[in-house]
């Protein structure tokens, strides 16, 4: 009987996995697949009851394992209608619909420079590019909860007179918040694997100027990394936080599997291998320009908390 249980379920899980496969939709893929382990056909598939450790060798595993992602969408929603609300008083009622993941994005105007050159404003990339999963997203989300360091503080000289008992703090300035971010990034199928490339590849964009000769041809020689936008938790978490990336770290560990990534890039086709489980820690500082300080900082806009609009934190 154990024989022929091995023959139809190798005969399923060849026809399951050739029908999965042939769906387009990652979204659509997931939901068959998770439909398909349900069922009572479910037990007879193989990579349902006894998984893989690399989910990319079985569509069926990895369709299953993404029910997680799914339950997170759900969260999602039930959060963002939680956070539709109406303005009492109002003539006409004002919903809001809050958006709390943790995401960093270029400004409007700077979407060229971090995306390319071919980025256009309606969404359309000529060519490849390895950005396109960010592009879709409207910036980097974390794909997990990040765990997140906030560290600030007041600059004092200390004064220390002979004979006194205690010293005389003299204010100098304040130190606003540092933002190192700590977050696991995984890959379970081939569309993780593609958004985690792009992280990466983001990283290393953000971080560089422009310089070389092309540069000085476009007329833009000199111009320093992206000023980007860190939003998190809603309106008076992280608001629009203006920020830099000072630096990050990437753990390509030596006890997980690695995937490949495949790119056409022009007529070459090229393949990049990407860890199931990566660790990424980011750290930000929050940068304001000399006139947003001046015009627009008010102490006690931010005590109400009405300043958190302009992105003090």
């Amino acid at each position: 009987m154990s024989f022929l249980k091995n023959i139809v379920s190798g005969y399923l899980g060849n026809k399951a996995n050739s029908k999965l496969s042939g769906i387009k939709n990652p979204h659509a893929r997931r939901i068959a697949g998770n439909l398909l382990g349900a069922s009572p056909l479910g037990g007879f598939i193989p990579g349902l009851r006894n998984p893989p450790r690399n989910p990319d060798q079985n569509l069926l595993f990895g369709a299953r394992m993404l029910s997680e992602l799914q339950l997170r969408q759900e969260l999602q929603e039930q959060s963002e209608q939680f956070g539709n609300f109406d303005l009492v008083g109002n003539e006409s009622p004002v919903q809001q619909n809050y958006d709390w993941r943790a995401r960093l994005r270029p400004k409007r105007g700077g979407a060229s420079y971090v995306y390319g050159t071919e980025y256009a404003q309606d969404g359309a990339v000529g060519g490849t590019n390895i950005l396109q999963p960010i592009i879709d997203s409207g910036g980097l989300i974390w794909q997990y909860t990040p765990q997140i360091f906030v560290s600030a503080g007041a600059n004092y000289n200390i004064h220390e007179l002979q004979g006194m008992n205690y010293p005389i703090h003299a204010y100098i300035n304040s130190r606003p918040p540092e933002l190192p971010i700590a977050s696991e990034f995984t890959a379970n199928d081939i569309d993780e694997a593609r958004y985690m490339l792009a992280v990466f590849h983001f990283l290393k964009v953000i971080t560089k100027s422009f310089s070389g000769d092309a540069a000085v041809a476009q007329g833009v020689a000199g111009t320093p990394p992206p000023v980007l936008l860190f939003e998190y938790l809603g309106e008076h978490g992280f608001n629009k936080v203006p920020v830099i990336v000072k630096d990050y770290s990437i753990q390509y560990g030596e006890d997980v599997d690695y995937v490949p990534v495949h790119y056409k890039m022009g007529s070459k086709d090229t393949v990049t291998y990407v860890p199931t489980a990566a660790l990424v820690s980011i750290n930000l500082s929050v940068n304001y320009t000399p006139q947003k300080l001046r015009k627009r900082f008010d102490i006690t806009g931010l005590t109400s908390g009405q300043a958190y609009s302009d992105g003090f934190i």
